[in-house]
């Protein structure tokens, strides 16, 4: 029996080098339209792609952990219709960027760097891509963000070592380990990285919308709920039969989200 001390590195070593998934053809004929370019970050080069008039609105759209871009593909047309500059990146170890050792606290540290760079208004995130940017923003204390839209995200990162259990079946004690050498390269613990905490540090943020599916086998439809709860200002519209990626390219989530910023900036002009 493995010792759980070496089965937690384990399991962290292999978190630490994320599958890489291909673009499928709908994906890729939306990545081809971009302007593209590398940006160089620690010891990655970091692929980056823009759509857009460049003097929109920015809007960033954050992926989750494994995933890419071109997830986003079918709102970026319609935003872009909008007058938003839509700009996204594939994480250090993602997608078109260059491969190697991550984590999610490098994809947290880039992120702030882009923020800063960018400036963007409105950022739509995916999934764990969500825990990524209250992170990012949790470290920018003075920034002020108009809109927020989360889709399929969890409340907390102990959400991130729940699925670890479920992928690699391993023991508690196996997590506890994985989580302690987490909260020692982090310097914080597991239990404070949620919504419920976030929210005292994300207090400029004007507007936040939760789209989930009831349905979502990843994240939990309740890891939705207990966002809004902890949330100010936000709104949760809860979707049907989608799956945890097949909701990014639902009409019923397009409709929702295009709505939601012609209203928002309809109030805002008035």
């Amino acid at each position: 029996m493995i010792h759980p001390g070496l089965a937690g590195k384990y399991v962290y070593s292999l978190l630490s080098n994320p599958q890489i998934h291909k673009l499928r053809e709908r994906e890729k004929g939306v990545i081809d339209q971009a302007k593209q370019r590398m940006h160089p970050f620690n010891n990655f080069e970091v692929k980056c792609y823009s759509w857009g008039p460049e003097g929109g609105i920015p809007l960033f759209l954050i992926h989750g952990w494994e995933g890419h871009t071109g997830n986003f593909g079918a709102l970026i047309e319609p935003l872009t219709q909008m007058g938003y500059h839509v700009l996204g990146f594939d994480a250090p170890a993602h997608g078109l960027s260059s491969p190697g050792r991550t984590d999610m606290l490098a994809y947290t540290q880039f992120l702030a760097t882009m923020f800063t760079q960018y400036n963007p208004g409105v950022v739509i995130s995916h999934s764990f891509g969500t825990t990524n940017t209250a992170l990012a923003l949790r470290s920018l204390i003075d920034y002020h963000l108009d809109h927020w839209i989360m889709i399929a995200s969890p409340h907390t990162f102990e959400s991130r070592i729940e699925t670890v259990r479920k992928q690699y079946q391993v023991p508690q004690k196996t997590l506890d380990k994985l989580a302690t050498r987490f909260e020692h390269k982090s310097g914080e613990s597991i239990s404070a990285l949620n919504f419920e905490h976030y929210q005292a540090f994300l207090g400029n943020i004007k507007d936040v919308l939760i789209l989930h599916s009831l349905t979502d086998r990843v994240i939990p439809f309740r890891y939705a709920e207990q966002i809004q709860r902890s949330l100010k200002h936000s709104k949760l519209i809860a979707l049907e039969n989608l799956g945890h990626f097949g909701i990014l390219w639902s009409p019923q989530l397009l409709d929702h989200l295009l709505k939601h910023l012609s209203v928002s900036d309809i109030e805002n002009k008035s």
